[in-house]
């Protein structure tokens, strides 16, 4: 039986706020999917591979950082929540949304629309996650990891129950 993989979605670019997570899993041996690639190694064929770790990792990550608009990224979350409900009943997703764009390429028009929708998904997460034990909000980077590493032995226990009932 494979091993619980974590998925680590949310802000991409030029950010860096992947590293500590990825040195933290990989001196713990646990898995994980980074889907950044290096500046011009995206290709439309990476999208499958993506869309299934979103669909299937057991708990995903999803930071919306200062440091873009994150148009994409807040996009995104309402599909990947719902996803993460309907088809793992054990798949847990921790949010973290910056509150501020603070991009210095991003125009004024941009930065007011992006902490507007920051504000809107931003509550819409903090009301689910009131009602469903598998979504969490979070407040800073250092919560996110802290939490991740608390959860993810949880996750492998019950990978293992589920795999022991369908044996």
């Amino acid at each position: 039986m494979p091993l619980p993989t974590i998925g680590l979605f949310g802000t991409c670019g030029s950010s860096r706020w992947r590293d500590p997570f990825i040195a933290a899993y990989e001196a713990r041996g646990i898995p994980y999917f980074n889907p950044q690639v290096a500046e011009g190694a995206w290709h439309p064929g990476m999208v499958e591979d993506e869309n299934r770790h979103l669909r299937e990792d057991e708990m995903i990550l999803f930071p919306v950082t200062h440091e873009t608009p994150g148009t994409g990224s807040l996009g995104e979350i309402g599909f990947s929540a719902l996803q993460a409900i309907r088809s793992n009943r054990f798949r847990t997703m921790v949010f973290l949304i910056d509150d501020e764009c603070r991009d210095p390429k991003a125009t004024p028009e941009v930065v007011m629309e992006s902490n507007r929708a920051r504000r809107l998904v931003k509550s819409k997460i903090a009301e689910e996650a009131r009602h469903w034990h598998n979504i969490h909000l979070v407040g800073t980077m250092e919560e996110m990891l802290a939490l991740t590493l608390r959860l993810w032995p949880l996750l492998r226990e019950m990978g293992e129950i589920e795999a022991a009932k369908q044996a």
